[in-house]
């Protein structure tokens, strides 16, 4: 009882850990443990595996405005793709991990993620270059495949471990422009926290080859080679 009852320990004394953020689009829960996604089914075998979770809405940005600032939709107030970014009055976990000394970077697969929604705001880097048709009539549906995004994040994790000079990453992938950052970094000397997003199970159902060849489904390819990428 007197533990229970006891004062935190203040920030100072607790350490900081790397914080990794991984979010699949369309990734259904019955294809974990089936051996579709052996990196997935590692992660979910060595953690804690909610069985019972439920999306706060089936749309791409409205349920990462709900994962990014811990609020349903009625109060965030993104409810559509497309039409509604999330205001810069809103706490996300990117502005609360920023403030204790976090260095963040986002890198994402969908333009329904784009920077111009509103996910971007604490992040210092957010790589959302997704190459779009202008005359496509589904423009919300431009993505890029998983090896895109996994490089872009891997850059930048070796970025933070090289050229220790002073100052802090402020190339074209802050918050103030497109794309991700491309100079030198600082000498790596806190934790990160890292967004992850893959949108290649969505459909159309177009897997590489070699995951089409060795899948049942397109859907299960795109599952395989998601977490292939992942896995690197």
């Amino acid at each position: 009882m007197a533990l229970a009852c006891s004062q935190p320990a203040p920030p100072a004394t607790l350490q900081a850990r790397n914080v990794l953020l991984v979010t699949i689009d369309t990734f259904r829960a019955d294809r974990v443990g089936t051996g579709v996604a052996p990196t997935i089914d590692r992660l979910a075998a060595a953690g804690t595996r909610f069985t019972a979770a439920r999306t706060a809405v089936p749309l791409t940005l409205p349920s990462h405005a709900t994962i990014h600032t811990g609020l349903l939709p009625p109060a965030h107030g993104v409810r559509q793709n497309g039409t509604d970014a999330l205001a810069d009055t809103h706490q996300t976990i990117a502005r609360l991990l920023k403030t204790a000394g976090y260095a963040t970077g986002a890198f994402v697969g969908a333009f329904v993620l784009d920077r111009r929604f509103g996910l971007a705001q604490g992040f210092d880097t957010y790589d959302d270059r997704i190459p779009r048709d202008p005359n496509a009539t589904e423009r919300l549906e431009a993505e890029r495949p998983a090896s895109a995004v996994i490089d872009g994040a891997i850059a930048w994790l070796d970025r933070r471990t090289r050229n220790p000079e002073p100052g802090r990453d402020q190339g074209p992938g802050t918050d103030q422009g497109p794309g991700t950052d491309q100079g030198p970094s600082t000498k790596a000397k806190g934790p990160f926290f890292m967004w992850i997003h893959l949108y290649d199970p969505h459909a159309p159902y177009n897997p590489p080859g070699e995951f089409r060849a060795r899948s049942r489904t397109p859907y299960d390819g795109e599952i395989a080679y998601a977490d292939t990428q992942l896995g690197r």
